[in-house]
């Protein structure tokens, strides 16, 4: 499934679609696109899907259940919490190979929903105070693959006033804030995972005060084959040792034996 951007200032990134196995809901149009990016849907109930909407919001999309999971290539995240405030959609995409992306988007609406074309709809306003989303990341059926990078981003609408904050159960890696709409500065691009780690425990918690708006924030996952020999390189190398053992035995012995 090939991936391309499209500059909206809702939504960063959109899977390019083909006939099979996901489809575009039918009716959309521009004004659509702009108020909530192009809505995948999967083309039979039994699929897995890439996106969903949360808490109320009137999208084309199913609706986000308790314990949702997308799925997209080898990846699948399973909610434990959606988000305690605001409502939109959320969605799970690859924008280039090996690096998956996870996108909480807020269509808070100003008024009730208008049906479209309209795009009256509005970013997560104040006052919000650590509202929380959790869920388990997995890479499935894809032995050897493990994170080795991840990162956290922002977008705000408003002024000064949006914290998003990203957080592993085990401590995976050091909690990342994106203040203000900035990536953690701490990081540089991505934070470096050390472990081989193939599932991550993560909770969001995000705030808006002051003259903040947040509009959306991504999770970013970067993943990697891991170093760690495979069962044949390993088996070859307890072989070669034994080996060596018996050689150095044989050399004792033919040493001790010596007139």
């Amino acid at each position: 499934m090939e991936l391309q951007r499209i500059n909206s200032p809702s939504l960063e990134w959109l899977p390019k679609l083909k006939p099979k196995p996901w489809r575009v809901t039918q009716g959309l149009c521009a004004a659509t696109l702009v108020a909530a990016g192009c809505v995948i849907t999967a083309a039979g109930s039994a699929e897995a899907q890439v996106i969903c909407d949360f808490n109320g919001y009137n999208g084309p999309n199913i609706t986000c259940q308790s314990n949702q999971v997308l799925e997209f290539g080898d990846k699948r995240v399973t909610f434990s919490q959606l988000p305690t405030v605001g409502s939109g959609t959320i969605g799970l995409a690859s924008i280039v190979p090996d690096v998956f992306t996870l996108q909480f988007i807020f269509f808070q609406p100003i008024l009730p929903p208008p049906p479209p074309p309209s795009t009256a709809f509005g970013p997560l306003l104040p006052p919000v105070t650590n509202a929380i989303t959790s869920y388990v990341i997995d890479i499935v059926d894809n032995p050897g693959w493990i994170f080795s990078g991840v990162k956290i981003d922002s977008v705000d609408a408003g002024v000064l006033g949006t914290i998003v904050a990203k957080s592993e159960l085990s401590n995976r890696f050091n909690t990342l804030t994106s203040n203000n709409g900035v990536p953690d500065p701490n990081t540089g691009d991505f934070a470096t995972l050390n472990g081989l780690y193939n599932s991550l425990n993560v909770t969001d918690t995000y705030s808006v005060s002051g003259t903040g708006a947040l509009t959306s924030f991504t999770n970013t996952y970067r993943q990697s084959l891991s170093a760690v020999p495979g069962p044949l390189p390993l088996a070859g190398v307890l072989a070669a040792l034994a080996w060596s053992r018996r050689m150095r035995r044989r050399v004792q012995s033919a040493a001790a034996v010596r007139p």
